[in-house]
């Protein structure tokens, strides 16, 4: 049934918004695609109620800008590239949209703005509902400063993630990893909005939240509550609305979603604005300096040396470095998406790096659960670890992974175990090689983390060479640091020497 008969969207003041588009739909190669793209246009105009000119050249521009008082211009992006200094000279006295590919990037100095394709209504009207004077205030970042959010979630890597994207808002972030443990926490603290995972282990995040609703010795009966979860269809976010969430925000989190919700239900004595300009100052000079600075790589090590060991490699050659483009192009090479990964990341590649590492970490634990639960046939606790699988996957940019997770999800809701029993063990040899390949890519072979003591280069002819043995061997391994007699023997943990 219809909850709430508001209009999803609609054109604030539209009867004083004037807008031009320069747009040559003939730049289309496809007749079908430039009759679709005109109609569009044509419609977007009718149903808007705005009103609406079409120019196609620059001349035609130029004359339609000194008898129009414009407050809105969509422009193409070969149209812009081709007549940037007057498209820049209108963005000073009207709001200009360029409408372009992902890939493509404004000057550092532009008064313009970027609207992604495909064009269609929602970002249209998003860009008419502003105007000249909120286009000034443009390059600030919303800050929320001294506002305390509780993020309930079972999965670390969200967790990681949120705490991340939250930090640039100064946001004060406390996290627990289960339902129960939120309500404790709702008993001894009192937080300004709460960020609830839907589908955990145990207690869901619907039960969680009504359970905090009510909870007698609680301190957040009336904070409002935002839902997490993978499942971005609008029929479940009516659903968390109609069990009594505030809001709702889909996974991985995208930025633009995060402060529409942020916006509405933090107060407005709580919101202010910073400009991004000096944000980065603050962040520059935090920086070491250049000559400071190494070149972007990753090193892997074993943290604090000891004094044996620093004495031992004070002739050591560097230890390897991998740089971000070589990281980049072999995550391609095994199927990972690391644009799209990168944007839930807020292009953060330090936090990106460290997901992909955990996603790997995490991966003998999630195939195991998910073969137990495979084997015993129980197909709710199969669809609670998949449906992680989904959400992770898709963080990272392990876009195929995540689609074939999405589909052992639907398989395992509807108790389809037909499905789950063709599919499951392809999609745990995609998890196996996936995981497996990441360690290898960060310079790590197929180990964990935690399992590596210490990695370094070696040269070729093997001098000052450090090696270690696994685990599980009764092998000694010597090494001994250059120009020195003495040697040092590194052998199992249990063995005398």
């Amino acid at each position: 049934k219809v909850i709430d008969n508001s209009e999803c969207m609609s054109v604030k003041n539209k009867s004083e918004k004037i807008v031009a588009s320069f747009i040559n739909f003939d730049n289309f190669n496809s007749p079908m695609v430039r009759e679709y793209y005109n109609n569009l246009q044509e419609s977007i105009g009718k149903g808007l109620g705005v009103e609406l000119h079409r120019v196609e050249s620059i001349e035609k521009l130029k004359k339609l800008t000194d008898s129009v008082k414009l407050t809105h211009i969509f422009v193409g992006e070969p149209e812009y590239k081709a007549n940037i200094d007057f498209v820049e000279k209108l963005s000073e006295k009207m709001v200009v949209v360029v409408v372009a590919d992902r890939m493509f990037e404004l000057p550092h100095d532009s008064g313009a703005r970027i609207m992604l394709k495909p064009f269609y209504c929602f970002p249209i009207i998003s860009m008419l509902n502003s105007n000249i004077e909120l286009k000034k205030s443009e390059g600030k970042r919303l800050q929320l400063k001294g506002v305390t959010v509780l993020i309930v979630d079972d999965e670390p890597m969200n967790i990681v993630v949120a705490k991340s994207i939250f930090k640039r808002y100064e946001i004060e972030v406390s996290s627990v990893n289960s339902g129960k443990d939120s309500i404790q926490i709702c008993r001894e603290r009192r937080f300004d909005l709460i960020f609830m995972d839907h589908m955990m282990s145990g207690m869901d995040g619907v039960e969680a939240m009504k359970k905090i609703r009510s909870d007698v010795k609680g301190l957040n009966h009336d904070v409002p509550m935002v839902a997490l979860t993978a499942n971005a269809m609008s029929s479940a976010k009516q659903m968390f609305l109609s069990e009594g969430f505030d809001g709702f925000i889909s996974k991985p989190i995208e930025i633009q979603e995060l402060e529409r919700v942020l916006k509405k239900l933090v107060p407005d004595n709580m919101i202010s604005y910073v400009y991004e300009q000096e944000i980065k100052k603050k962040s520059s000079e935090s920086k070491p300096s250049q000559d400071e600075a190494s070149d972007e790589v990753f090193e892997f090590g074993a943290g604090e040396a000891s004094e044996a060991e620093k004495a031992a490699t004070e002739q050591e050659p560097a230890k390897e470095q991998v740089s971000t483009s070589v990281i980049k192009s072999k995550l391609k090479e095994i199927g990972i998406n690391t644009e799209r990964g990168l944007e839930y990341c807020s292009d953060d590649e330090d936090l990106y790096n460290m997901l992909v590492i955990q996603f790997a970490e995490e991966m003998d634990e999630r195939i195991t659960n998910l073969e137990s639960f495979f084997s015993e046939e129980d197909w709710k606790n199969y669809e609670i670890v998949i449906h992680s699988t989904k959400s992770t996957s898709k963080m990272i940019g392990a876009l195929e992974l995540s689609d074939d997770a999405l589909k052992l999800e639907n398989a395992a809701n509807e108790k389809n175990g037909e499905y789950i029993k063709q599919n499951h063990e392809r999609v745990m040899s995609v998890c196996r090689y996936i995981g497996d390949s990441i360690f290898e890519i960060y310079g790590r072979g197929v180990k964990k983390i935690e399992e590596v003591v210490s990695e370094s280069a070696s040269k070729d002819d093997d001098e000052g060479v450090f090696e270690f043995n696994p685990q599980d061997s009764d092998e000694v391994f010597e090494f001994g640091p250059q120009d020195s007699d003495e040697v040092f023997e590194f052998g199992p943990a249990a063995e005398d020497t």
